[in-house]
C-alpha cells in the first residue's frame, strides 16, 4: 500500500490532487485543517489530506482485522462468502466509505456501518452490493446509528418555553429567527420571542427586525425578575424561544448569571448550540461548560461552512459519543427561515451522504 499527503486550499481541490495522481482507488485515510506560515502562525488555513491506493484488490473492509470476537467473526463471513473477494476498490459502498473518511467520520465507525449493510443485505453475490439500493440503506444505517430528535414538538395544550444557549459566535439570534419563522409561516401556532442579549451591541436590535418583520411580540428580559414578568407578557402565545447572550464555556460566574436567568423560565427545552466549524476539543469544551444548565437537546449551525461535517455529527451523536443529548436541528446558511432543517434519519443522512453523492457513487460502481 502506498500513502501519501497532500496539502490544497480546500477539501476539494486535494480529493482532486488525489484522483489525478493516485487514481480513483485511492482511499481517504485523514484530513485535517493545517496553518501555514511561521510555527503555523498567521499563515492561511489549508487542508491536509492523507490518502492511501493499494497494489491489489481488497475487502471493502480495508482495515487489518483486530484479534477480536468481532473481528473473528468478520473474517469468518468471508470464508463463507468468496465472491466479496472479487469487489474492486471502485465499489458503490468502498466509493461511500471514502467519502464518508473525507468527512472526518472515523475509521472504525464507518466499517461498523458498511458491516450493518453487508449483513443486512446478506451479501453473497457481487451484483447485490453493486446496486443502488445498498448505498441506500447505508445512509438509512448511518441515520439510525445516530441519536436525532427532530426538532421542537409542541404539546396540544400550554405555553412550550425553548432557550437557546451557546458559546459567542455560533448563531444563535439567527437561529432562534429561523425557528420562530418557520412556526409562524407555517401557521403551526403563535410565536414569542425573549432575548437576555443586552449585552452584545445590536443583539436586541437584530431580533426585533426579526420579530417586526414576522409580526411576533419580543420581550427583553436582563434579569430572573424580568424574565418572569417577561414570560408574563407572552402567556398567549403557545412557543416562546428565548435567544440568550453568548457566554464563554470557561466563565463560571457567567454561566452562573445565566443560569438563574434560566431558573426563572423553566423552559422546558434547552438546546445547546455548537457550530460545526468548531474543532473537537471546543466542542467537548462548550458541552462540559454547558452542561450545568440542564441541556436537553444540540443544535448544530454552519454545517454548510464545515469541511467535516459528518464526523462533527457522528462524533457528538454516535454511539461512541461523549455526550448523551439528541440532536434536535441542522442549519446550514444564513437564510431565515429557509437554512434550517429538523434532525430527521432522512434530512441528517442527507447531509452525511447526500442524495445526489449516493446516485454518484453508485453510478461508478
Amino acid at each position: 500500500m502506498s500513502i501519501r499527503t497532500f496539502r490544497a486550499e480546500n477539501l476539494q481541490a486535494a480529493l482532486k490532487q488525489i484522483r489525478d495522481e493516485l487514481g480513483a482507488d485511492a482511499t481517504i485515510l485523514e484530513t485535517r485543517q493545517v496553518r501555514e506560515g511561521f510555527w503555523g502562525c498567521f499563515g492561511r488555513l489549508s487542508v491536509e489530506v492523507t490518502a492511501s491506493v493499494c497494489e491489489r484488490p481488497d475487502y471493502f473492509f480495508i482495515s487489518e482485522p483486530r484479534a477480536s470476537k468481532s473481528s473473528t467473526a468478520r473474517e469468518t463471513g468471508r470464508e463463507q462468502n468468496p465472491s466479496l473477494k472479487s469487489l474492486n476498490l471502485n465499489h458503490p459502498l468502498q466509493r461511500c466509505k471514502q467519502h464518508l473518511l473525507a468527512s472526518g467520520v472515523a475509521l472504525d465507525q464507518v466499517e461498523q456501518w458498511i458491516e450493518r449493510v453487508a449483513i443486512s443485505k446478506d451479501i453473497s453475490h457481487v451484483d447485490v452490493v453493486r446496486e443502488y439500493d445498498s448505498v441506500s440503506r447505508l445512509r438509512e444505517v448511518v441515520a439510525d446509528s445516530l441519536r436525532l430528535d427532530g426538532g421542537i414538538a409542541l404539546p396540544t395544550k400550554n405555553r412550550y418555553v425553548v432557550a437557546l444557549v451557546g458559546p459567542t459566535g455560533v448563531g444563535k439570534t439567527t437561529t432562534t429567527a429561523k425557528i420562530a419563522a418557520s412556526f409562524r409561516l407555517q401557521g403551526k401556532c403563535d410565536v414569542g420571542l425573549l432575548t437576555t442579549d443586552t449585552f452584545r451591541v445590536g443583539g436586541v436590535n437584530q431580533l426585533s427586525r426579526y420579530s417586526a418583520l414576522m409580526g411576533i411580540p419580543m420581550e427583553i428580559a436582563e434579569t430572573p425578575e424580568d424574565m418572569l414578568l417577561a414570560l408574563e407578557r407572552l402567556n398567549h402565545v403557545d412557543l416562546v424561544l428565548i435567544d440568550t447572550c453568548g457566554r464563554s464555556p470557561r466563565s463560571q460566574a457567567s454561566l452562573n448569571d445565566l443560569n438563574l436567568l434560566l431558573r426563572a423560565a423553566s423552559p422546558n427545552e434547552t438546546h445547546l448550540v455548537l457550530s460545526s466549524t468548531a474543532s473537537m476539543s471546543s466542542l467537548r469544551l462548550a458541552y462540559d461548560g454547558f452542561a450545568s444548565l440542564d441541556l436537553t437537546h444540540l443544535l448544530l449551525t454552519k454545517v454548510d461552512e464545515a469541511c467535516h461535517a459528518g464526523g462533527v455529527i457522528a462524533s457528538l451523536t454516535g454511539p461512541k459519543s461523549w455526550t448523551d443529548l439528541p440532536l434536535g436541528y441542522l442549519t446550514d446558511g444564513q437564510c431565515v427561515p429557509d437554512d434550517i432543517v429538523s434532525a430527521t434519519p432522512q434530512s441528517v443522512g442527507a447531509f452525511i451522504l447526500p442524495e445526489s453523492e449516493s446516485k454518484k457513487l453508485s453510478a461508478t460502481g
